[in-house]
């Protein structure tokens, strides 16, 4: 049977180089790829410091002054952007930030945003949820029909550790709304 099967491939052989053999296409060249000519993105990013045009003592900015934070999160902190509604704090030299903000709304949507990690909390006189959203500590606390959020972003501690210092802010913070 062995032998069957050489001679079978052996035949096949024969035939395919008495037709001409197999002939394979060639590729054509590939076309040269005119150059893109240079160009850059202004990419700004802010380094928050001394001297930023954020009035701290105006809109949310007054619920937390960049000392206290940074004392809280054992690193300097500065406000990079603020208005009546929102403050966020960055980490000088560094990529992490506390935003303070408030929102139109009840704990319902927060309840459903923070899902299986939600905890009820009352902090500063004002019911509300803490819990983690795609690993940002967040706190929401309630007054009237108004939220006041506490989020950490690209913090290096451990979920722990980070929603520790969000809830630690959010007890300076949340007595002086």
């Amino acid at each position: 049977m062995r032998l069957a099967k050489v001679v079978s491939l052996g035949i096949v052989a024969l035939l395919v180089v008495a037709c001409g053999g197999i002939k394979i296409p060639s590729i054509p060249p590939i076309p040269s790829i005119p150059a893109i000519p240079s160009f850059s993105f202004p990419i700004d990013i802010p380094t928050p410091g001394p001297g930023q045009s954020v009035d701290p003592s105006t809109g949310v900015c007054r619920l937390l002054s960049a000392a206290e934070v940074g004392g809280v999160m054992g690193a300097a902190y500065a406000i990079s952007e603020g208005d009546a509604e929102s403050c966020t704090y960055t980490a000088v030299g560094g990529f992490s930030t506390i935003n303070v903000r408030t929102e139109s709304g009840d704990l319902t949507a927060a309840r459903f945003l923070l899902g299986d990690t939600a905890q009820d909390v009352n902090i500063g006189g004002h019911p509300g949820l803490k819990g983690t959203f795609v690993s940002s500590p967040l706190i929401y606390l309630q007054n009237g029909d108004t939220e006041l959020v506490f989020q950490g972003v690209l913090l290096s501690e451990d979920a722990t550790a980070a929603m520790a210092k969000i809830e630690q802010l959010a007890n300076i913070g949340a007595p002086r709304w």
